[in-house]
């Protein structure tokens, strides 16, 4: 795969990722559909932990300066559908291109963040009811681990991103982790300059 395919990664996935679906049981029949499907996921994920959780994080964390009564229903929109449906397929793409073997690092920690996913979810359930009543007497132990949860998952994804890249990129190539690295650095720096600006208002 040269490195222009791969630069084009996002926008050459939705070819593969319709070719996968009208070919659901192709995966395990030809190396063409195998690679449409790696792609398809690689790209979805990418889009997932690359730009929309770091627009979510940065919602939850610092839009209450900019829209205080409404960052809450703006940071579900986000993780859950903005996150939620491409994650889902993601997933799906993965599984249909290895079958359900779970063994690899890669497929375990996979496996590890798509289930506190949804645990997150639930557990926004929760901390959507109590915003609902106005709960305010004392914060129950459940939003913090939401809040800790959701970190350590994020970083989970973000450390398996390159090793999906190791795992399964054939030849290997420099470029995908350039890239990784240039977009993980520039997030990085807007949350530096977000957390001096508004880290505590």
């Amino acid at each position: 795969m040269s490195p222009v395919i791969q630069a084009l990664l996002v926008v050459g996935a939705f070819g593969g990722l319709a070719d996968a679906l009208e070919n659901p049981n192709a995966a395990h029949g030809g190396t063409w559909y195998y690679t449409q499907l790696v792609i398809a996921h690689a790209a979805l994920m990418a889009f997932v932990f690359l730009f929309v959780v770091p627009l979510g994080v940065i919602v939850a964390r610092y839009s209450a300066t900019w829209v205080a009564h409404s960052w809450f229903n703006h940071h579900v929109f986000t993780m859950l559908l903005l996150a939620g449906i491409p994650f889902v397929a993601a997933f799906g793409l993965g599984i249909q291109a290895v079958g359900e073997q779970f063994q690899d690092p890669h497929h375990i920690i996979g496996l590890t963040v798509f289930v506190g996913f949804w645990f997150q979810a639930l557990l926004e359930t929760l901390n959507h009811i109590d915003n609902r009543r106005n709960f305010t007497p004392k914060t129950p132990w459940y939003h913090s681990f939401h809040h800790w949860l959701g970190r350590l998952l994020f970083l989970l994804a973000l450390a398996n991103m390159p090793i999906g890249i190791y795992t399964y990129l054939d030849p290997p190539n420099v470029a995908p982790y350039v890239v990784y690295g240039i977009l993980v650095g520039l997030w990085l720096l807007v949350l530096v300059i977000l957390e001096i600006r508004y880290g505590n208002a």
